[in-house]
């Protein structure tokens, strides 16, 4: 480690999260359809949210995160 790189515990990590998509899921609206999102939870930082598919069952995003 040279003098002027940081202590490995403040090194930030990055990664990647490709959301694909859904099938088959579960009608939520009275039109027989849902209006689906992704959420995602982490540990550390604020939550995610991918963009809402509108009135489908089977939702594609090829969204990253």
């Amino acid at each position: 480690m040279a003098a002027l790189d940081p202590p490995p515990e403040l090194i930030a990590r990055a990664c990647s999260l490709t959301i694909h998509s859904a099938k088959d899921l579960k009608a939520a609206d009275v039109n027989g359809y849902s209006d689906p999102y992704v959420r995602i939870s982490t540990p550390r930082g604020p939550d995610l949210e991918g963009p809402v598919v509108w009135k489908t069952l089977n939702p594609v995003w090829e969204h990253v995160f």
